[in-house]
């Protein structure tokens, strides 16, 4: 399993073992699994999806762009702002007023995310 650390300046928000996580790259969306070559890439603002092994979604958040820095078994992803998704991809609506307008723009990516088998 890959080891999913994502960091903002608050400290870790989330740190777990995935099967696989798609990221939103700067130059397109990419899938990483446990293995991945070493690569280090910008992210834009958009959907972060946490995927189990049969390649359901599990777990969905919104992130206002960062770094992603993959390593073979370690994935770190470094942004300003997160926040989880509920079942149905919707925002908390408790989120900050700073927060809101930073991620509002990328809650439609959520609902289009898809595994790249």
């Amino acid at each position: 399993m890959l080891q999913l650390n994502i960091i903002t300046p608050d400290g870790t928000e989330l740190s777990e073992s995935v099967d696989m996580v798609v990221l939103p790259g700067v130059e397109g969306d990419f899938g990483i699994i446990e293995g991945h070559m070493a690569l280090t890439a910008g992210l834009r603002g958009g959907c972060v999806a946490i995927f189990d092994g049969a390649m359901n979604p599990v777990r969905r958040f919104i992130i206002g762009g960062g770094i992603a820095d993959i390593d073979g078994m370690l994935c770190r992803v470094l942004c300003e702002h997160i926040v989880e998704l509920d079942a149905n991809h919707q925002a908390p609506h408790d989120m900050a007023d700073t927060v809101e307008s930073a991620l509002r723009p990328y809650l439609a990516d959520a609902s289009t995310i898809r595994p790249y088998t």
